[in-house]
């Protein structure tokens, strides 16, 4: 599974393009609103690729990707954008960036482009980690390593084969494999590659003869591997006397993770799959007005989340125990004070030898102007909805219109609450994502659609989308009119 991070300062436009993102199977897709955003994501966890959009309040695209490089992460970057300048293309690419798409169009054709050159920038990206690695892994061996040719002249030695055997690398590879092994003579070496052409593979005891002369006994598994007609064969030697059993030098991995996480400045909790709070670092409880005395006596999820969060909250737990990594999900917490703290939280799957667990990353949110606008919600005689990447708010006239409680409504997305495909016979998320495009770029859209009430009945509404700020967060402020039920 590809993970990438979707950035746009248009949040409702992100739940759309994550689902065709993700339509394929291949693509986990994460999605935030800005680069400052975007870097508080990459804090928490490592992404195969990032999309990015250009133009962005604060930090646009090109000045993320230049302080990325900056900072020495090389993560695949990809411009989408609906801005095409070519002095912006050639910036992008100069910058780093791996490749510059442009928005606009049929958006089957430009997200399948989209989702190719993902896949061609990650699978560029991991062959050259994987040189990298597979370089460093081999000088670093603690086990002694040889290349040969079929006439046991050695092409390459390890660090640890020149150390043991007391040889500088230049001088090792002058040599051929009966300087070091005396049972290695040209007719035993003959054999051997005859015998790796045929199996591929060979294991043997020997002694092996140092610069100095003293000899000690190895153990070697002989490797057969041929390119462009020639073969080459891999030796691994491990000294005997020096072998130590490495499965008694074991390292608790639990509690490093403890202190490290211990030691975070944002808050970070580990629920057990029911819910339990498994541990917490002193940011989380500071944040809860909690002691670790009052964790020790059993926390759970329910007792520090708002009733009405609750069953959102078990959902996304849910899915992360099955492995699922859900996108960052506003909620609100409890502090033992009875308080309500707004917050934003990101869920990874995590595991050890018994139990699954589930880390939980917690960034504090203010309630900015939202309060202000709740009494207008609930008065209007219209359906009203506040969309982020999800519904953040709505009035008891759209809770009524669409057929849903609002701690149900609250949480989901259009999408979950459309049918596969609209009257017209288009598909949902085409048409929507059509949509949300318009209402960007004319500042006001409105259409004909169709919702899936939750007793499985259609509803037939007219919607209107409008762009809205409230603070420095952008939303999309839909209003929903009731027409002939389907």
């Amino acid at each position: 599974m590809i993970t990438v991070l979707f950035v746009d300062d248009e949040p409702a436009l992100l739940d759309v393009s994550r689902i065709y993102l993700e339509r394929s199977g291949e693509l986990k897709v994460d999605t935030c609103c800005s680069a400052g955003e975007a870097l508080e994501l990459m804090n928490e966890r490592s992404y195969d690729a990032i999309v990015c959009d250009y133009e962005m309040p604060g930090m646009d695209g090109i000045a993320f990707l230049r302080h990325l490089r900056l900072v020495g992460d090389t993560t695949p970057f990809i411009i989408f954008t609906g801005r095409g300048r070519e002095h912006v293309v050639i910036d992008a690419l100069n910058s780093g960036a791996d490749f510059y798409l442009q928005k606009g169009g049929d958006p089957r054709s430009q997200f399948t482009e989209l989702i190719h050159k993902i896949k061609q920038a990650v699978k560029r990206k991991k062959a050259e980690i994987s040189l990298q690695i597979t370089r460093y892994s081999v000088e670093r061996a603690t086990e002694q390593i040889f290349w040969l040719d079929t006439r046991g002249r050695f092409i390459y030695a390890n660090e640890a084969a020149c150390t043991t055997l007391g040889y500088g690398s230049d001088e090792l590879l002058l040599l051929t494999v009966s300087d070091i092994d005396r049972k290695m003579n040209r007719e035993a070496w003959s054999l051997l590659v005859e015998e790796l052409r045929q199996k591929r593979e060979s294991m043997r005891s020997s002694t092996h003869t140092r610069k100095d002369g003293t000899e000690f006994p190895v153990e070697i598994t002989f490797n057969y591997f041929e390119s462009q007609g020639k073969g080459v064969i891999f030796a691994y030697s491990r000294d005997m006397h020096t072998w130590a059993e490495s499965r008694g030098v074991s390292v608790e991995i639990r509690e490093r993770c403890r202190e490290i996480t211990g030691l975070m400045p944002g808050p970070f909790m580990i629920l057990t799959s029911d819910g339990r709070v498994e541990f917490s670092n002193r940011a989380a409880l500071s944040l809860l007005g909690y002691s670790e005395e009052g964790l020790a006596t059993g926390l759970y999820l329910q007792d520090i989340t708002e009733p009405a969060e609750l069953p959102m909250m078990m959902e996304i737990l849910s899915r992360a125990v099955k492995g699922e990594i859900a996108p960052p999900a506003p909620t609100a917490f409890i502090h033992k004070n009875g308080s309500r703290l707004p917050v934003l939280v990101s869920v990874l799957p995590q595991s050890d030898s018994q139990n699954v667990l589930v880390g939980i990353f917690i960034t504090p949110q203010k309630e900015g102007r939202l309060d202000r606008y709740r009494i207008l919600f609930e008065e209007s005689l219209e359906g009203m909805m506040l969309v982020s990447d999800r519904i953040v708010e709505c009035n008891r006239e759209a809770c009524e219109i669409i057929g849903y409680p609002k701690d149900e409504l609250r949480g989901r997305t259009i999408l979950h609450l459309s049918p596969p495909y609209q009257p017209d016979g288009t598909e949902s998320s085409i048409a929507l994502f059509e949509h949300l495009q318009s209402a960007t770029s004319v500042n006001s859209q409105s259409f004909a659609w169709h919702f899936r009430r939750r007793d499985g009945s259609l509803c037939r509404v007219r919607m209107t989308l409008k762009p809205i700020y409230i603070g420095e967060r952008k939303f999309m402020l839909a209003n929903i009119m009731p027409g002939e039920k389907g």
